[in-house]
């Protein structure tokens, strides 16, 4: 029988065969030798450029493992087979589920081989003046004015120049009789006084001019030395919105963009900070951000939202401000409603992928480097926020907002080097001959005309990787 020896270098995990010139041989076999590892004899010395063979009445191909020289002259050459070389028809018309594949990839499935480093960068956007420093004073009375009255009270908006002409009038000692102009105590009609870091104008038309304020059954109008005040009036629940928009200054393009490969907080002028899900995020440059003004009470409510217009959360305090009126008053500050998240989707992917919640085994140095990456993951993580309000005079002070991206730095799985010797993951059904270069399948059986031992060399192959060239 003849026998092909060729000068070849290649991967043992690889289908690629030779196609230049070879050297043939004539050769005998070794009395009791196996096809899978056949060990020929040939005339000559040894030669050790033959480091690939190709026995055609066997129909396979084979790597030179050792040459041994018997006598002067014959030299016996020790083969075993290249299951992967010699069935390479039959893997590339094999259906399989590719796990990771260097040729087509999806780049939003976590490759949970990827080393990730304890460091991480920050990256912030910011929109100032969110608030008013300034703010306004917001007093509601109880009156028996019937213009523009809500409910059973009056509401006033004014600001500070005017809160003190107010204060001056009711504590003129031209007053006489407290009791005689309001028929009581002044101050009981006061049910409320508050400031608010909102904007003291009537840009967005929720408030009517007014030069007199009611207290009581008496106004600043009625006295003998009428005072002319320059404030607003609610006529119905005085409520008005700002908006802004935060570019989110993405660092990746695939899966490293969500939760916990990068995390985020987002500072709200009287809430503090809130802890993003990234996850929720993706797809959107910007996050969009209303808010709900409530003169009267001092809520504000925040809503962000995607750039497809969904609701991702809703963010409710109250930045009033008490007011002391020399009696028991109502605080109505601090947090009205707990932080609500609209849209759920925290990827657990420390708990779940990092542990094992995937079909792809981990092994060897692998399982040492995906310890470690569970470990950085786990320490991207954020504290809360001890107070969950940042209420009162302090709202005017800090009333930017703020986002903070929070992204471990991994290993680069973007490179080209590691696109080729790893691939990226798939997660699809395909025949791989569809595919070229590297190839991980999962739980792959190719189905060949050969021996159980190359079906079970082939399939091993398949499933921990190989090239299909």
């Amino acid at each position: 029988m003849n026998v092909n020896f060729y000068d070849f270098s290649k991967e043992r995990n690889s289908t690629r065969v030779p196609s230049g010139t070879f050297t043939q041989k004539a050769c005998t076999l070794k009395e009791d030798t196996s096809v899978h590892d056949p060990v020929i004899l040939v005339a000559g010395t040894p030669n050790t450029s033959y480091n690939y063979a190709e026995i055609t009445d066997f129909g396979r191909y084979y790597f030179v493992e050792d040459y041994v020289s018997v006598s002067n002259g014959l030299t016996e050459y020790h083969l075993t087979e290249d299951p992967l070389g010699s069935h390479k028809a039959e893997i590339g018309n094999t259906i399989a589920r590719v796990a990771f594949a260097a040729d087509s990839y999806d780049v939003n499935i976590p490759d949970i081989r990827m080393a990730v480093k304890a460091t991480k960068t920050f990256h912030g956007e910011g929109v100032q003046d969110f608030l008013d420093a300034t703010g306004c004073y917001v007093i509601t009375i109880f009156n028996n004015d019937t213009d523009g009255a809500a409910g059973m009270s009056s509401t006033y908006v004014m600001d500070h120049a005017t809160l003190i002409k107010l204060k001056k009038w009711m504590t003129d000692t031209a007053w006489v009789d407290l009791g005689t102009y309001f028929n009581g105590h002044a101050l009981e009609s006061i049910f409320s006084c508050i400031w608010v870091p909102f904007p003291y104008d009537n840009s967005s038309g929720i408030f009517a001019s007014c030069t007199k304020i009611h207290i009581g059954n008496r106004s600043t109008a009625g006295l003998p030395d009428p005072i002319t005040l320059s404030c607003y009036q609610c006529v119905d629940y005085a409520v008005t919105q700002n908006s802004a928009q935060l570019t989110i200054p993405w660092q990746y393009s695939d899966f490293r963009n969500m939760n916990p490969y990068t995390t985020g907080t987002i500072y709200l002028p009287g809430v503090g900070n809130v802890e993003l899900n990234m996850s929720d995020w993706v797809g959107s440059t910007k996050i969009n951000v209303t808010a709900t003004m409530e003169y009267i009470t001092g809520n504000l409510t925040y809503i962000l939202y995607h750039d497809n217009g969904a609701y991702i959360q809703t963010i409710t305090c109250n930045v009033a401000a008490q007011c002391p009126l020399g009696q028991t008053t109502v605080n109505t500050s601090g947090v009205v409603s707990s932080i609500k998240t609209a849209v759920a989707g925290a990827v657990g992917i420390a708990a779940g992928v990092m542990t094992g919640g995937t079909a792809i085994a981990v092994a060897g140095a692998g399982a040492l480097l995906a310890g470690a990456t569970e470990a950085a993951l786990a320490a991207n993580q954020h504290a809360s926020s001890i107070a969950g309000s940042v209420g009162g005079r302090s709202a005017g002070i800090f009333r930017d907002i703020l986002l903070t991206l929070y992204v471990v730095d991994t290993e680069d799985i973007t490179a080209a080097n590691y696109i080729a010797f790893n691939g990226r993951p798939l997660a699809q059904s395909v025949m791989l001959s569809t595919l070229g270069g590297y190839i991980q399948c999962d739980n792959a059986h190719c189905s060949i005309a050969g021996s159980d031992q190359e079906r079970e060399e082939i399939d091993n192959f398949l499933n921990t990787g190989f090239f299909y060239e």
